[in-house]
């Protein structure tokens, strides 16, 4: 769907099989990289371990992008708001944890297998709070609230447990 906003793009795929490389493809370039000591902002790409300090408001079509296998995204307790989608990891051993997430549209998307989601809390997406396709992701001690589809898992062999579902409206 060339030339489709994002949004246009995830609904048109709701009854399709979802491509999460497609969109990937689609959607902004990156505006540099963080992690480490360089602090993350909207449009980056994450190459270093991160621990955010500050709450970070994405509200121009922007995301954050995990490019670094075995990387470690921590919010502590900081909350990403987005009007797109807040966060996506295209990478193998990532670990995202303590994110407040509120999203118009997708809260996290990963295309790879062997992830952690553990303690984040993902609200309001119009569409899925987290995408997971491939295999072994554990995905533990979230909450997923007020979302069309809280959990929306493509693959085998993962860990699901202590996650709370509250009020998604369409599925868990």
């Amino acid at each position: 769907v060339l030339g489709a906003t994002q949004a246009e793009f995830l609904f048109e795929s709701e009854n399709e099989n979802f491509n999460v490389e497609q969109l990937i493809a689609e959607m902004a370039e990156s505006t540099g990289t963080c992690g480490g000591d360089v602090v993350c902002e909207c449009g980056n790409e994450v190459i270093e371990d991160y621990v955010m300090t500050s709450d970070l408001e994405c509200m121009d079509g922007t995301y954050l992008s995990i490019i670094q296998e075995g990387t470690l995204f921590d919010c502590d307790g900081y909350t990403i708001s987005s009007n797109n989608i807040a966060l996506i990891t295209t990478e193998q051993n990532t670990i995202i944890k303590n994110c407040i997430i509120s999203s118009d549209v997708m809260g996290i998307v990963a295309s790879e297998s062997y992830n952690e989601f553990v303690d984040n809390t993902l609200t309001s997406s119009t569409f899925i709070a987290l995408y997971a396709e491939g295999n072994y992701q554990y995905i533990s001690n979230n909450q997923f609230r007020g979302n069309s589809i809280g959990l929306e898992l493509v693959g085998d062999n993962s860990d699901i447990n202590g996650n709370i579902f509250l009020n998604n409206y369409e599925k868990g």
